[in-house]
């Protein structure tokens, strides 16, 4: 009679086990800084995106108001008039005594004299669907260029200081900037071919007060690239690297109502590859 065989199957010892575990973390650590750099290439293409729809909005926009591209929405004397650098990226006033909305409050779409400005008017006559664009994704929730910082009690509510802050820089003024500056290009028919029309927000430029600009994940939209993303009069957009531009930006100016020669720093964005 033959007697069966009966297999045995040898564990993992701890050797073993230990080996295998290492192997995943290397595979692991290897793998993390790909995943990480392929989140933030996503997240440029997003911004891209959203640069590219506020263009063509603004062409519709011009296309119903006279062909003015938005305004800064205090200006009554001259369409074209900005006041001062940071309000190219404010969307909604913050002084509710002249009209705006105080702290925490929702900004709902709609026409409401004295409330919207800049990038604003888009969201308020429904040019652009979703108010999300006007913010990059590439910003952290603890930027107060982030879409989060908007979000109490909701989306597109009025931060501690009633403000709405969008993190495009649109439109600057390059006309007499250390005064109530004007806009380089008040209306569509005044674009010229390969000239800066938007890019990311610049801390240092867009606050008041401010003695340099920290290199950090809430003041640079793409960090820890040094590349903006620009917005061209061609609709064009391209994610561009100058050092110039950042080691003007890190300069001890005091930044307060323009003394930041920043018509220099579009000039060296606009020739950056």
């Amino acid at each position: 009679m033959k007697h069966g065989r009966f297999r045995t199957h040898d564990a993992f010892t701890l050797i073993e086990l230990l080996v295998v575990i290492a192997v995943i973390a290397i595979l692991a650590a290897l793998l993390m800084p790909a995943m990480a750099s392929a989140k933030r290439r996503a997240k440029v293409t997003q911004c891209q995106n959203n640069f590219h729809q506020v263009y063509v909005a603004s062409f519709v926009y011009a296309n119903d108001y006279h062909d003015y591209f938005p305004i800064y929405g205090s200006a009554t004397t001259d369409l074209n008039a900005i006041g001062f650098i940071d309000y190219t990226c404010y969307a909604v006033y913050n002084d509710a005594t002249y009209g705006g909305l105080p702290p925490n409050t929702p900004v709902n779409p709609g026409i409401q004299p004295k409330v919207f400005q800049n990038l604003g008017h888009l969201y308020e006559t429904r040019m652009i669907g979703d108010g999300k664009i006007l913010f990059c994704p590439g910003f952290p929730d603890t930027s107060l260029f982030s879409a989060t910082y908007f979000s109490n009690p909701s989306f597109m509510s009025t931060d501690t200081n009633g403000w709405v802050r969008s993190s495009m820089l649109y439109n600057p003024e390059v006309i007499n900037p250390l005064a109530n500056g004007f806009r380089r290009f008040p209306k569509s028919s005044t674009l010229v071919a390969g000239k800066l029309f938007g890019m990311d927000a610049l801390q240092a430029i867009t606050g008041n007060n401010y003695t340099s600009t920290a290199f950090t994940p809430d003041t640079f939209a793409h960090y820890p690239s040094r590349n903006f993303d620009v917005l061209f009069t061609d609709g064009s957009v391209k994610f561009v690297r100058s050092d110039p531009a950042i080691n003007l930006l890190s300069l001890p100016y005091y930044l307060d109502e323009g003394n930041l020669p920043y018509s220099q720093l579009f000039q060296m964005l606009e020739n950056a590859q």
